[in-house]
């Protein structure tokens, strides 16, 4: 088997006004996850739960 070439990649959570944009910087990302996404955000003390919301027609769902 041959060994995976992973990209490191960074995320990017911005909150403006009650609304959040999630962004994915990480080499070739696939076309649903370009550019700025709404995301869903909820936290708890310990945890930052991120949900990107779907951007573009015929891209699946992130919640399950």
């Amino acid at each position: 088997m041959g060994q995976e070439r992973l990209t490191t990649g960074t995320i990017k959570l911005e909150e403006t006004d009650g609304r959040a944009t999630f962004r994915m910087i990480a080499g070739g990302v696939d076309a649903c996850l370009r550019g700025e996404v709404p995301a869903l955000v909820t936290r708890t003390e310990t945890t930052t739960i991120i949900v990107p919301q779907q951007p573009m027609t015929d891209c699946e769902s992130f919640a399950t």
